[in-house]
């Protein structure tokens, strides 16, 4: 059973059920492949589920178009009462997939159904390259700040090799907060920061109150951005403190919020296909990297040559 509220999924009775305020439960049917798509979102989540991979695992022997699973995705919008444009559960990563981008059970549970069908399939050859990985962690550890670029071309298995360091460092028990963001093609005006928003976003939905509460009171601006996480009220109090606010203002918050984070366990920033990365993410990463004072900060970014 699992809880992404208002809704209860029940996984044994293949239906969702959702909660009304003083109202008894009510359960909301889903047609068969619905509910298949819907768990294997909510038990991957918050990782993008590429359309291919989607597409093999409810339909794995059959040649079904991608219209189909278009389909089923606005279908199961329309039963969680979500909007495609200001998604709280299902996000669509354009031209690329979906993620599952709510807070499941009130804990880290999503972060870590994110890396957990990455430990079957062993990467050949790449110790050496996983142990750099591991040493830069390490020195983030210790509070010396990490900023690691991987580079290469696709399918070479950059992103393979992240999630690969992400489970081997919840196996051994290291403590740390693992947040994800991912740069998406785009053809018109990027939105600025966009795999940054999307990762602290994560962040947010993982590790619960307590860091909300970090980020209203230290990065508004950014916080400000994500209404799922804000009571009506709480939206109003910051929108006079946020309007106006420059990109300046935001860039020093991020890495503000994302240093004092630090304090209580390492911070581990994967920023993927930074081949199409905004400029306002370029400028926190450079800054980042300027900065000499102590941060438990490790950033990997992955990107291929075009």
């Amino acid at each position: 059973m699992k809880h992404f509220p208002p809704f209860r999924f029940d996984v044994v009775n293949q239906c969702l059920w959702r909660q009304h305020e003083g109202l008894d439960e009510q359960r909301i049917a889903l047609t068969p492949k619905s509910f298949a798509i819907l768990r294997y979102l909510v038990d991957h989540a918050p990782r993008l589920i590429t359309h291919r991979e989607l597409l093999d695992a409810v339909w794995p022997k059959a040649v079904v178009q991608p219209e189909v699973l278009s389909s089923h995705v606005r279908d199961l919008r329309s039963a969680l009462g979500d909007d495609a444009r200001k998604p709280k559960f299902i996000d669509t990563v354009a031209r690329r997939g979906y993620r599952f981008i709510a807070q499941i059970n009130g804990s880290e549970a999503a972060t870590e159904e994110a890396f957990k069908d990455v430990a079957g399939a062993p990467l050949v050859g790449r110790d050496p390259m996983l142990s750099k990985l591991q040493q830069a962690y390490l020195a983030a550890a210790n509070g010396k700040r990490q900023l690691v670029f991987i580079t290469g071309e696709p399918g070479i298995g950059k992103t393979a090799l992240c999630l690969e360091l992400v489970r081997q460092l919840r196996s051994d028990g290291q403590p740390m907060s693992v947040a994800w963001g991912q740069c998406i093609e785009g053809y018109g005006v990027q939105e600025p920061y966009f795999p940054l928003l999307k990762a602290l976003h994560q962040l947010c939905l993982a590790t619960g109150e307590e860091t909300m509460r970090l980020f209203r009171a230290k990065a508004p601006t950014c916080i400000v951005q994500f209404s799922d996480l804000l009571t009506l009220e709480q939206r109003r109090a910051m929108e006079a403190d946020v309007r106006g606010a420059t990109s300046g203002r935001m860039l020093r918050e991020m890495l503000e919020v994302l240093e004092e984070l630090g304090r209580s366990k390492p911070v581990v920033l994967v920023l993927d296909d930074l081949q199409w990365v905004d400029r306002a993410t370029v400028d926190v990463l450079s800054e980042f990297a300027r900065r000499h004072h102590p941060a438990r900060i490790l950033i990997i970014g992955t990107f291929r040559p075009f």
